[in-house]
């Protein structure tokens, strides 16, 4: 039995049964098991610890002490692949009954209410994987067309249990087993609810623990997720803005000299747009083309704008000495979280982007012979 057992918990049935107990105790009634020794277990710090044990009579029937016990999972069992999972504390006491063979599918547990809804809800969640799979099995062959409404109707109705059964036990480990079951993605505040409310009573549990990992990873995952998909979307943003035709988004950065310098002041000039960095290997072996492109159109017109990707002003403008860059520099030293990057949708450099002289993109990505092409096709040369 290992702690990871919380995640059985909802493949597990309970039930409750009669019988007669005193306060703070766990009276059991094991059909088959006169003569055996059943413990009480909890898994503390990833070890397996004995609260209690006791061996049955001719009748099958013993108590087992329940005083003292923090509110947890805990784990009826003769051996640890035949269990029977109680959630219990010091508040009540507990009375089941079931088959030694059999312990996870006893036939009754009354008393202690997180107990008894415990085993209400398994119950519950055993029929409903029962019907899911049976109709499953009739979408997977082909059967009745109707067979999908149904089965989609049947995941709805056990996903809303499950919720409401959150809502209706807090700070009760049944919040636990029921959060489980749902999609804890789509339900993020009743997530953060059960976690704020058991935090209180069961923070000190390895059940917690797990959850509380559990839930820490899916929510950097979700986090991540939305991420990924808003920078989709101002990529998307950015390419719908730089199609061909548009007019360029201003630009606006530092010079090397300490200046400010705008895209715009360049109208009535084509300017290539020029995202590079002094630390891009492949933007240094791109510079003797861009420097040809520059030295033989320069005076029909042509600019280059260079929007530097650095990080460090000194390896920028050391770069620019060393290649001999006359034309027009500008960086706001952000590296990838340069301002230009978002709404040109830069993702990789070098790129480039041409406008024409009233600040329209005419191209973008020219690199090699394709820059000189185009310049050529644009200055009629």
């Amino acid at each position: 039995m290992k702690t990871s057992s919380l995640l059985l918990i909802p493949t597990i049935l309970l039930a409750a049964c009669g019988g007669t107990g005193s306060s703070h105790t766990l009276d059991v009634t094991i059909e088959g098991g006169a003569g055996k020794t059943i413990r009480l277990d909890r898994t503390v710090g990833r070890s397996v610890v004995t609260m209690d044990s006791v061996t049955l009579d001719a009748n099958g029937k013993g108590s087992l002490s329940t005083a003292h016990l923090p509110l947890d999972f805990y784990y009826l069992n003769f051996d640890r692949g035949n269990y029977l999972v109680l959630a219990l504390d010091s508040t009540d006491g507990a009375r089941v009954a079931a088959k030694a063979d059999a312990l996870g599918k006893a036939s009754s547990v009354e008393g202690h209410k997180d107990a008894v809804v415990l085993f209400n809800f398994l119950k519950s969640a055993d029929v409903y994987r029962t019907s899911r799979d049976s109709i499953r099995n009739i979408v997977n062959n082909g059967g009745d067309p109707s067979a999908m409404d149904a089965f989609n109707k049947l995941n709805t109705e056990h996903f809303e249990r499950c919720k409401q059964l959150v809502k209706d036990n807090p700070g009760s480990p049944v919040q636990l087993a029921a959060i489980s079951q749902i999609d804890q993605s789509t339900e993020v505040a009743l997530v953060k609810q059960v976690r704020e409310q058991l935090a209180k009573v069961m923070g000190n549990t390895d059940a917690y623990a797990d959850f509380n990992a559990r839930f820490a990873r899916e929510e950097q995952m979700l986090q991540q997720q939305q991420q990924m998909q808003q920078q989709q979307e101002q990529l998307q943003a950015a390419q719908s803005q730089t199609t061909d035709g548009a007019v360029a988004p201003e630009i606006e950065q530092p010079t090397p000299d300490g200046g400010t310098l705008a895209l715009s002041s360049l109208r009535g000039k084509v300017v290539l747009i020029d995202f590079w960095a002094s630390w891009c290997k492949p933007c240094i072996a791109e510079l003797p083309t861009v420097k040809a492109a520059y030295d033989k159109y320069k005076s029909k017109g042509f600019e280059i704008y260079g929007v530097s990707f650095d990080k460090n002003k000194d390896a920028w403008v050391n770069a620019i000495n060393q290649h001999q860059l006359p034309w027009k520099h500008v960086s706001d030293l952000g590296w990838w979280k340069n301002a230009a990057a978002g709404p040109y949708g830069v993702q990789s450099i070098p790129h480039t982007v041409l406008i024409d002289k009233d600040g329209k993109i005419i191209a973008k990505n020219l690199r090699g012979p394709a820059l000189d092409q185009k310049l050529a096709q644009v200055f009629g040369s």
